[in-house]
């Protein structure tokens, strides 16, 4: 994350850890930013797996979908990639002002997440994997599960805190879910700008905002290895 606007640096360090760690299961996670998308490219195109991450809008998941799509086919090896979109986030940050405009509430996320999933499948390769990730849910205003039982789609991961996958394996949908039209993700969005709502800041935001959390973190890992 400290390197997410250095694609060299971003390359060399991706390249460091792979060779380190010397596991075939291992995936580099790396920011979709500008820098970001030139690294999952060159990265893919050597062999190594991808986790593009923290991705927020339709946009970032087509350009990680299509940086992995043309590093895999260059790799001439079984490389596997997932576009990480984040779900939730988009519901704790814009519910209270949805329902002060008498717009739904917790719908947001999905919407946005299953618009991304199109993106993604636009490109066609199997080996590219929407990964539905932040589909924790926090308070007692929804189902735990929630977020996983509206985002059970073919060739799509899910990461959930643990306590989130034992209430899914207890009580949770464990069939497909009916996946929105994108046609009906449009409108959606369609409706939210005339009410007022500029997506792009809240792509931002939540981008900037994710980046900032994902450096501290690390950092905070890096101070604990070191102790």
């Amino acid at each position: 994350p400290l390197l997410c606007d250095d694609a060299a640096g971003t390359i060399e360090e991706g390249l460091r850890i792979y060779k380190s760690l010397n596991a075939d299961n291992v995936m580099i996670k790396i920011p979709a930013t500008d820098a970001g998308y030139i690294a999952m490219r060159e990265l893919s195109s050597r062999g190594i797996h991808i986790n593009a991450t923290l991705i927020f809008s339709p946009q970032q998941a087509r350009n990680c979908a299509i940086a992995l799509d043309d590093g895999i086919k260059a790799s001439n090896k079984d490389t596997k990639g997932v576009v990480s979109v984040f779900v939730s986030r988009f519901d704790r940050l814009m519910d209270t002002t949805l329902g002060a405009k008498g717009l739904a509430t917790s719908k947001l996320g999905i919407v946005n997440a299953t618009k991304c999933y199109y993106e993604v499948n636009k490109l066609e390769n199997s080996n590219i994997r929407t990964l539905f990730a932040s589909t924790g849910v926090k308070g007692n205003e929804l189902s735990p599960t929630y977020y996983i039982d509206n985002l059970i789609y073919p060739n799509s991961v899910n990461t959930a805190p643990l306590g989130t996958i034992e209430d899914w394996l207890k009580d949770g949908k464990k069939e497909q879910s009916v996946i929105i039209s994108e046609d009906e993700c449009d409108k959606y969005f369609k409706s939210l700008e005339q009410n007022g709502i500029k997506l792009k800041d809240v792509y931002e935001k939540l981008l900037s905002e994710g980046l900032d959390a994902f450096k501290v973190s690390f950092k905070e890992l890096l101070s604990k290895l070191k102790h």
